[in-house]
């Protein structure tokens, strides 16, 4: 399996327009630990309604912010399910954490290990404050809703659901974004 890194632009990497669209990862360090809440608003005019859109992304207090390895491994999951058919479902298999750093150009030592389990936790731990944001297709409605990118994060050696013990690492994803 190609790597991301190795991807050809011509591919077809998937990703959920919200996270295009609006701010969830910075995409510096610059300043990271101070940020303790990013809101986006906005009212826009649909016909004779008037729809207020509200994107608020609220980080762990004692995690921070998602960051841009948060990002990168975000990018490396959005590739993973990419590669699977649909429809996805839960959990989503990783990759070790020495795998994650050679994807990520990290070295393989103790620090990038907490550094990427760090970043997993900070995406995992973040909540997401959404109205009008989120169309669902099968309703056909926008939903408003309070809810987490990742509902559960499963290390190597760790159980899964099923009882089994996890081979590499998995990632539980929200039932919105598998969607």
């Amino acid at each position: 399996m190609k790597s991301p890194e190795l991807l050809n632009p011509h591919e077809i990497l998937r990703k959920e327009i919200n996270f295009l669209k609006y701010p969830f990862f910075a995409l510096s360090t610059k300043n990271l630990s101070k940020i303790q809440i990013v809101e986006f608003r906005q009212v826009h005019q649909q016909g004779d309604e008037k729809l207020e859109i509200l994107w608020r992304v609220i980080p762990h207090p004692k995690f921070g912010y998602p960051g841009p390895i948060a990002r990168k491994i975000h990018t490396l999951i959005d590739w993973r399910l990419s590669q699977m058919p649909l429809p996805v479902s839960n959990p989503v298999q990783l990759d070790t954490t020495y795998g994650l750093c050679k994807r990520l150009g990290l070295p393989a030592n103790g620090d990038s290990y907490k550094r990427i389990e760090l970043a997993i936790r900070q995406t995992t731990m973040t909540t997401i404050e959404s109205r009008t944001t989120y169309w669902h297709k099968n309703k056909k409605r926008f939903m408003n809703d309070v809810f987490r990118l990742y509902d559960r994060f499963v290390r190597k050696g760790e159980d899964l659901d099923e009882g089994t013990i996890a081979d590499t690492n998995y990632i539980y994803l929200n039932s919105w974004y598998i969607e």
